[in-house]
């Protein structure tokens, strides 16, 4: 027997990964993807939802190699869905050539997860057209379906698999979808639609097992009820496990136990030879262990160093290893043996890995003479858009209609006007560098909903604003420090403003210096907004770009023409105090030529402004990566504002 180790992903094709337990390399030709040697086990080819990482499918492979399987997993990137003829066909062609150019003596399983049934759509359409389609058919000996998403339901399952977290941001990638079915329908849509068709009415002649949720809103209890109802109308035995609640695509850690009983007893019941014999030697063997009273293992439902023993035994009898799939679970239920090595953690690799962890962070530190102080920055909301950042948690009570503050501040203020999904710890450095030089710190932002629409969103957030600077007396200065989007935020601002200047000539009084970090102006909102929400994604950033340009065409009045004034108020601007600009000449959103465009104009209204340009540093990510020369150009500033009530000892902090 081959020596059992961890699971190993080992790259077949491009698209297309085995999971291994043991050394082992699948020798190929490239040409017709055809094995150098045959599979003697039978063979699960695992049909992957989108993003699915290697860590989570090395769970169901761990299952299916502890049963004696071959397992291999193909996937699709959401480029390659969005745009099937020349992504998910091609990954598809690569599958069947797989599937026919290979024989499969112990038949094939297929277990497909979500958009995975779109996946194995194409391939039915190539199998179809292809005269030798009928006879790879029949390698198919039996198919499972977890969270199956249907056709009608990608425009919510794609932004769910893509953004689990994020409600707004789906709300966004769900219209371009739409938007991208109506418009490419010559080029994606009628594939999706046929894709459908065949795998409804002329699917693989074997048995299978649907796991469905009611509580999933993509792969839906009625849409797979309804392929039921096809499937065993045209002659496959169909069976549908129904739960009450589990999310998509979660089934088997929602309820492994019950996930794990279905499948085993879904595999007992197909032709797959090899492993109906391994079933059958082990119940015989079983019963003989029982007969002459030896050991039986105990149940093993706990993962730690407790399974240790046990372990040692199942890794070394093979028949340990597959009673839990032979044994029926009337007769077997309190000896049940289970073995998932992918979720074995080790404690002492996991205590090495800290202390690595640990001590490459002390030696990475930052010098201690540039470091913002560590201690926990508390927070407390004044509106839903605008906080309060304090170095120690504080009640700050405020009139509910006016915001103004009951107590009101007796140190200089410092309005953040933050970036586009900017997260709490990122903002919180910027705010304890101001609250150790003796600011108070407030921040507002704005979601990626509101910047979208701007009559619903962004500009009841500048109303909110400016009702805020009004309301409160600031009697010792306020600074601006505006990141980003946060430009045309601010612009919004301007814009209410300017409709009732008289009464509104105070709040900009009230500032006496602005400070502009990668400042975006409109004609960067395309590209800006998909780097923000998918700093690390080319795929969905070209996406989102492409919505982007589709709204601000087709949404003109409620949308465009707001940015178009923003910008313009911006660029005017009513305030005449100095103001600094960081900016990068590699950062496609705050662009050189754009800020450079903003600082003319304001010179020429006189407007003293300082610029400060890093040939190489990413948006929004000056202080980060040029911290030393970030603070000394910031506090430079800070000293020309004639901050009376600051105290001018704690601007120099940084270099003592």
């Amino acid at each position: 027997m081959a020596q059992q180790g961890p699971i190993e992903p080992v790259r077949f094709t491009k698209n297309m990964t085995f999971f291994t337990n043991r050394k082992q390399s699948y020798g190929k030709d490239n040409q017709s993807l055809r094995l150098t040697e045959t599979l003697d086990k039978p063979l699960v080819f695992i049909f992957a939802w989108l993003q699915a990482s290697d860590k989570h499918l090395a769970k169901y492979a761990d299952f299916y190699l502890d049963q004696g399987f071959e397992v291999l997993c193909v996937y699709i990137t959401p480029w390659q869905l969005v745009w099937p003829v020349n992504g998910s066909q091609k990954v598809a062609a690569d599958v069947v050539k797989f599937l026919t150019n290979n024989d499969f003596p112990e038949g094939v399983v297929i277990h497909g997860f979500s958009v995975g049934g779109y996946l194995w759509g194409e391939c039915l359409v190539k199998l179809q057209a292809d005269s030798a389609g009928k006879s790879v058919l029949e390698k198919i000996r039996g198919q499972v379906w977890d969270s199956l998403a249907d056709i009608t339901e990608i425009p919510v399952g794609v932004p769910h698999a893509v953004l689990p977290h994020n409600p707004t941001l789906q709300g966004v990638l769900r219209n371009y979808i739409n938007y991208h079915m109506k418009l490419f329908h010559e080029e994606a849509t009628q594939y999706y639609v046929k894709c459908t068709h065949l795998f409804h009415y002329e699917p693989a002649q074997c048995p299978a097992l649907l796991l469905v949720s009611k509580t999933d809103p993509v792969g839906t209890e009625k849409a797979n009820s309804r392929l039921r109802g096809i499937w065993e109308s045209v002659g496959v035995k169909t069976s549908l496990k129904c739960w009450d609640k589990s999310p998509h695509v979660g089934h088997f850690h929602k309820h492994r136990d019950e996930y794990i009983e279905l499948l085993l007893a879904h595999l007992r019941a197909l032709d797959l030879p090899m492993y109906n014999h391994m079933c059958k030697m082990a119940i015989r063997s079983l019963r003989y262990v029982a007969s002459v009273g030896a050991n039986v293992p105990k149940p093993m439902t706990c993962i730690g160093g407790a399974l240790q023993q046990q372990q040692q035994f199942i890794g070394t009898n093979s028949i340990a290893r597959c009673a839990a799939a032979a044994a029926p679970a009337s007769n077997w239920s309190a000896q049940s043996v289970r073995f998932f090595s992918a979720l074995q953690p080790s404690s002492l690799g996991s205590e090495r890995r800290f202390d690595r962890i640990v001590a490459e962070r002390n030696i990475c530190a930052p010098k201690v003479h540039t470091m913002v102080n560590a201690r926990t920055v508390a927070t407390q909301e004044i509106t839903r858009s605008i906080q309060l950042f304090t170095d120690k948690p504080r009640n700050v009570e405020k009139d509910q209609q006016t915001l103004r503050l009951k107590e009101q501040c007796d140190r200089p203020a410092v309005l953040i006007i933050s970036w586009l999904n900017a997260r709490q710890k990122h903002l919180a450095k910027y705010a304890q560098l101001y609250i150790d030089q003796g600011f108070d710190v407030f921040c507002a932002h704005i979601t990626p909903w509101q910047l979208l629409w701007p009559v619903k969103g962004t500009q009841l957030v500048a109303a909110e604003i400016v009702k805020f600077l009004k309301n409160n007396d600031f009697k010792h200065g306020l600074v601006l420090h505006g990141f980003s989007v946060g430009g045309y935020l601010w612009g919004e601002c301007l814009v209410h403003i300017a409709r009732d200047l008289p009464n509104y000539q105070v709040v900009l009084d009230r500032v006496i210096g602005q400070v502009w970090d990668s400042a975006a102006d409109i004609t960067e909102i395309s590209v800006g907004v998909p780097k923000a929400l998918f700093p690390k994604n080319p795929t969905l950033q070209s996406a989102l770009k492409k919505y982007m340009l589709y709204h601000m065409k087709a949404f003109h009045e409620p949308a465009t023409s707001h940015y178009i004034r923003s910008s313009q108020m911006f660029h005017t601007n009513l305030l005449r105090c100095p103001a600094l600009f960081l900016m990068s000449k590699t950062d496609p959103v705050g662009t050189v030529e754009a800020n450079t465009r903003v600082k003319d104009s304001w010179e020429q209204s006189g407007v003293k402004t300082t610029v400060k340009c890093w040939d190489r540093s990413p948006h929004v990510g000056h202080f980060m990566k040029h911290r030393d020369e970030y603070i000394d150009v910031l506090f430079h500033h800070l000293r020309q504002l004639n901050l009376h009530s600051l105290k001018q000892d704690a601007l120099l902090r940084a270099k003592l």
